[in-house]
C-alpha cells in the first residue's frame, strides 16, 4: 500500500479539552468503498487504471486540486480510469492533525467526494465519453496488487530532464505515449518520484497554458461538480448571494431531494441531495452566473509571509490567472534579472489592505457593464478584520448585500470543506476578483474560463 493511501481507525474519544473534534466522514469513506460499478469492474479484465500515488499532501486544497485536475486529464488522454485519492493533510495513522499556523485541529484525511461530485469521484461519464469510471485508491489496490510502476526519471526524455521551459503539453505527449504502450491494465506512478507536473510549474504560464486546449476540450472541466455537502451549504445560504433565489432554486430543490447518490456520497446532513438530482435539476449551477454578484477572494492568515517569498524568488502569477485575454496583469522581473523588486508596489496586489480592496472594488464596479449589487468575501481572515472590511464596503453604497465566509450558516461537516463552498459561489459570480498568486483563485478562473464565462469577468488586485 502506498504511503498516501492510508486509512485509520477513528479515536473513540470525541472531545478534547472540551472542544468537539472534527468529523471523520466515515459514512462517505464507506460509500466510496462500495460504488455501484465496482462489482462489474472487479470481474472484468478490460478496464485500465491510472493511479498517481505521488499526489501532494500537507498542502492547501488549491494545490491538491491542481494535481487532481492534471492526473484526471492524463487518465482521460490514456483512456484509463482515474484513481482518486483523499484530500490528505497528514498521511500518518493519526485521525486528526494540527493546522500549521493556527493550531486548529482538522481531519488528517477528507474523502474527495466530500468536496467533489461527478466523474472525478466515480460518477457516470457523459454518454460520448468511453473512458471507464473513476475508482478509489482502495479499490485500485484491491484489483491491482502488482501494478506496473512508473517513475519520472524513467519516463522523462532528455528534453523534459534538461529544458526548464519545456511546455506541459510536451510532457503530457511523452507520458501519454509511454502509458499507451503498456498492456498492463494496472499502472501506478510511484509515490516517491517527481510529479508529472510539479507544483512550481503552475506559476509558469508559458509552460502550463499550452496544455489549456486539451484541458478545455476534455470532460474534466465540462463535468466538474461540487459535492452535495458543499452544494447544500450554498443552497441554504443563498440569501447572501442573491436577492432572489430563482437561480439557486434548482440546487435548493436538489438539496432537499431524498435518495442515496451513486457518486460516492452518503448524507451527513439531512438536506444533502443525491448527486444525480443535482446533475439533472441544477445542471446550470456551474455555468450560469448569479446576476449582480461580485465575489472577492481575500487571502489572509500567513499569506503575507508567502508574498515576501514570492517576491524574493520572483515567482510570477499562477498560469491560469495569466490568460492573455484577462484584463489585469502583474509581472515581476525575471529571476536572474538585475532589475530590482519593488515590494511596496507589489504587496497590495498580493496582500491587499482594506483601503486597496475597497478602491479596487469601486473601480471594478464602475468598469463592469452590468450592475453589481452584492458582494461576497471568500476569506480565511479573522472575524474582526472581515467585519471592518464589510463596513468599509458598505460605505461605497449601492449594495443590496455585503457578506463573507464568516457569515455562512454551516454544519460541522461543512465547515471543513468550506473552500469548496466558497469556490462554488466564486465560480458562478457575475464578477470574480481574486489574487494572481493564489492557487485557489487560479482554480476558480480555470473553471470560469472552462465554462466560457467572459474573460473580463475575472479581475485581480
Amino acid at each position: 500500500m502506498s504511503r498516501i493511501a492510508v486509512r485509520r481507525r477513528p479515536e473513540i474519544v470525541s472531545m478534547v479539552m472540551g472542544k468537539q473534534l472534527p468529523p471523520l466522514y466515515e459514512s462517505i469513506f464507506e460509500n466510496e468503498r462500495n460504488l455501484s460499478h465496482y462489482a462489474d469492474y472487479e470481474s472484468r479484465t478490460d478496464i485500465k487504471y491510472l493511479w498517481a500515488a505521488n499526489h501532494p499532501w500537507h498542502v492547501g486544497w488549491g494545490n491538491t486540486m491542481q494535481d487532481y485536475v492534471m492526473m484526471a486529464l492524463l487518465a482521460h488522454m490514456t483512456n484509463r480510469s482515474f484513481v482518486f485519492n483523499d484530500y490528505v493533510w497528514d498521511n500518518s495513522s493519526r485521525s486528526y492533525s494540527s493546522f500549521d499556523f493556527t493550531g486548529t485541529v482538522i481531519p488528517s484525511l477528507i474523502p474527495l467526494s466530500a468536496i467533489l461530485d461527478g466523474p472525478m469521484v466515480g460518477g457516470e461519464q457523459l454518454p460520448n465519453n468511453t473512458n471507464p469510471r473513476a475508482v478509489s485508491h482502495e479499490f485500485f489496490e484491491r484489483v491491482c496488487p502488482q501494478p506496473t510502476t512508473l517513475r519520472w526519471e524513467d519516463v522523462s526524455d532528455y528534453r523534459i530532464k534538461t529544458d526548464t521551459n519545456v511546455p506541459a503539453s510536451y510532457i503530457f505527449d511523452v507520458w501519454t505515449s509511454v502509458i499507451n504502450s503498456i498492456d498492463d491494465p494496472c499502472v501506478m506512478i510511484a509515490d516517491d518520484t517527481r510529479r508529472v507536473i510539479n507544483l512550481s510549474m503552475y506559476g509558469q504560464k508559458d509552460r502550463i497554458l499550452p496544455l489549456w486546449p486539451a484541458l478545455a476540450a476534455s470532460p474534466v472541466l465540462d463535468t466538474w461538480a461540487w459535492s452535495p455537502l458543499a452544494t447544500a451549504a450554498v443552497a441554504r445560504n443563498s440569501h447572501f448571494f442573491a436577492e432572489s433565489t430563482t437561480l439557486l432554486a434548482a440546487a435548493a430543490a436538489a438539496a432537499a431531494a431524498a435518495g442515496t447518490p451513486d457518486h460516492g456520497i452518503i448524507s451527513l446532513a439531512s438536506s444533502i441531495a443525491s448527486s444525480s438530482a443535482i446533475s439533472s435539476a441544477a445542471s446550470s449551477s456551474t455555468t450560469t452566473r448569479i446576476p449582480g454578484l461580485l465575489v472577492i477572494h481575500a487571502r489572509r492568515g500567513d499569506f503575507v509571509k508567502h508574498c515576501r517569498y514570492l517576491f524574493t524568488e520572483r515567482i510570477q502569477w499562477q498560469a491560469f490567472n495569466s490568460f492573455p485575454s484577462l484584463p489585469d496583469h502583474v509581472e515581476l522581473p525575471l529571476k536572474g534579472s538585475s532589475e530590482p523588486i519593488d515590494e511596496e508596489a507589489l504587496m497590495p496586489h498580493c496582500f491587499p489592505g482594506i483601503d486597496h480592496i475597497v478602491e479596487t472594488v469601486r473601480r471594478v464596479r464602475d468598469e463592469h457593464s452590468l450592475p453589481l449589487t452584492r458582494v461576497y468575501i471568500a476569506t480565511n481572515g479573522k472575524r474582526e478584520w472581515v467585519s471592518e472590511l464589510e463596513g468599509a464596503l458598505w460605505e461605497l453604497r449601492g449594495w443590496d448585500g455585503v457578506a463573507s465566509s464568516r457569515d455562512l450558516d454551516l454544519t460541522w461537516e461543512e465547515k471543513f470543506v468550506s473552500q469548496a463552498i466558497d469556490m462554488q459561489v466564486a465560480e458562478r459570480a457575475e464578477v470574480f476578483l481574486g489574487n494572481g498568486w493564489s492557487s485557489m483563485t487560479s482554480n476558480v478562473v480555470m473553471l470560469r474560463m472552462g465554462h466560457a464565462l467572459p474573460p473580463e469577468s475575472n479581475r485581480f488586485f
